[in-house]
């Protein structure tokens, strides 16, 4: 498989786990149910694409699921850029 392919499936994986998030989040689907929505949207877009999900292709996108979702802010964390300290202009 291309690594362009390979890429591309994750970049897809990753926006398949937010939008399953953000679905959750609104209220649209319950928490059990963001994993196979995320399966779901990420099937449609490769599909767009001309892309079967299945074989390597499948087992590539669940396990870029797991890692986008793994990578998602948890509740009550916030991620934070650490604070830099500028020397003074003189």
């Amino acid at each position: 498989m291309p690594a362009i392919k390979i890429q591309g499936i994750a970049n897809r994986a990753d926006v398949s786990a937010k939008a399953a998030e953000q679905l959750y989040l609104n209220g649209s689907i319950p928490a059990a149910q963001r994993k196979e929505e995320a399966k779901t949207i990420l099937k449609q877009a490769l599909g767009l694409d001309g892309i079967a999900y299945e074989g390597d292709v499948a087992e590539l996108g669940d396990k870029a699921i797991e890692a986008a979702v793994y990578a998602l802010d948890k509740p009550g964390t916030k991620k934070t850029a650490e604070a830099v300290t500028l020397p003074a202009n003189t």
